[in-house]
């Protein structure tokens, strides 16, 4: 059975980084693109990279999850602490679902005590457990309501 679970732990592993690498390489050039202000008179040229961007992002974040549950079903998940600015982060987060939300008609507010200011948290993590509560926010919201997130 040992054997079992090293096999499909590798399997996983491989899988993900075989995924990762072609979305890796996607990702880049639409950064670029991204950038470009000629994009931006197109005619929903500019929405059109955004939502890529946005389903590129989340697979990627899909292929780091499967890589994270691999690690962990081997006791080699680490946590990387660093001060962070817990304000500008959740920000961040939240600025990056804003399309998002805007399409299902749902309001993001968020309201952060000051303070907190800067904490020493694995930002990866935090990210992607807070990205998990908004994302399973949006999906159970329905169109007019709205998603608060406090710290």
């Amino acid at each position: 059975m040992i054997e079992l679970d090293q096999v499909k732990s590798r399997f996983f592993a491989n899988v993900s980084h075989e995924l990762r690498t072609p979305l890796t390489l996607l990702l880049a050039p639409l950064d670029k693109l991204r950038a470009q202000k000629e994009l931006k008179t197109i005619r929903g040229g500019m929405e059109l990279l955004e939502i890529m961007y946005s389903n590129a992002m989340r697979l990627l974040k899909l292929i780091n999850d499967l890589l994270d549950l691999v690690k962990l079903e081997s006791g080699r998940m680490e946590i990387k602490k660093e001060l962070v600015d817990i304000e500008k982060l959740v920000f961040g987060i939240l600025t990056s679902i804003k399309k998002m939300a805007e399409d299902k008609m749902v309001r993001v507010n968020n309201h952060i005590s000051e303070q907190l200011g800067w904490i020493k948290l694995d930002r990866d993590k935090f990210e992607k457990i807070l990205l998990n509560l908004v994302f399973n926010s949006l999906k159970f919201t329905p169109a007019g309501g709205s998603i608060t997130v406090n710290f």
